[in-house]
């Protein structure tokens, strides 16, 4: 399935593409690399917010993103404002735990976010969401067409991070909606 890159119509005003001649790369190299970036690793949204004002400069998948403000009250409490301003504070790479779903999204979600620099100051940060299947992918690994066991992740807060294999009604998204009947209980054992 194609992904379609959605740009907001003003986007040559209200982002300023570096150019070839300046040793950086073009807006038309950008959301072709982004494209195959996504599609290549499952990742189901690139989403590049400003680090001045807020503004979300564009999303490779959700529309609805396009001149949404990181700062305003919509996005106040969510994940991703939290891991935006951690990027922006330390001018690092940030990632998130699996998070309940908010504003635009279908299901839980990691999100992984990079500060991207010019001349060592930050311009913006490129934002991932990273879906529980990327997870159920490595997790559900097996060398062979014989299973008897299954692995999955638990969180901090009981609740998964990925699919039961065995249990079709164990998953990350009903863990989410329905905190207490899919809270999964472990005991830890200090050596």
């Amino acid at each position: 399935m194609p992904v379609n890159l959605v740009l907001p119509r003003d986007v040559n005003t209200s982002f300023k593409w570096p150019s070839f001649r300046e040793g950086k790369i073009s807006k038309e190299w950008t959301i072709k690399y982004l494209r195959r970036f996504l599609k290549e690793y499952m990742y189901t949204d690139a989403i590049i917010i400003d680090k001045e004002d807020g503004n979300i400069l564009f999303s490779v998948n959700y529309e609805q993103y396009i001149a949404k403000n990181f700062n305003s009250k919509e996005f106040e409490t969510t994940e991703m404002r939290r891991v935006w301003k951690r990027v922006i504070e330390t001018k690092k790479t940030h990632f998130s735990d699996m998070h309940t779903p908010t504003l635009y999204e279908d299901e839980p979600v990691m999100l992984i976010a990079t500060p991207i620099l010019k001349d060592n100051k930050i311009i913006s940060v490129l934002m991932l969401k990273m879906p529980s299947t990327l997870v159920n992918t490595v997790l559900h690994y097996s060398g062979s067409s014989m299973q008897s066991s299954e692995t999955y992740a638990v969180g901090k807060d009981y609740l998964l991070r990925s699919d039961s294999s065995i249990e079709k009604d164990f998953t990350v998204k009903n863990s989410f909606m329905n905190v207490k009947k899919y809270m999964i209980k472990i005991e830890r054992k200090n050596k």
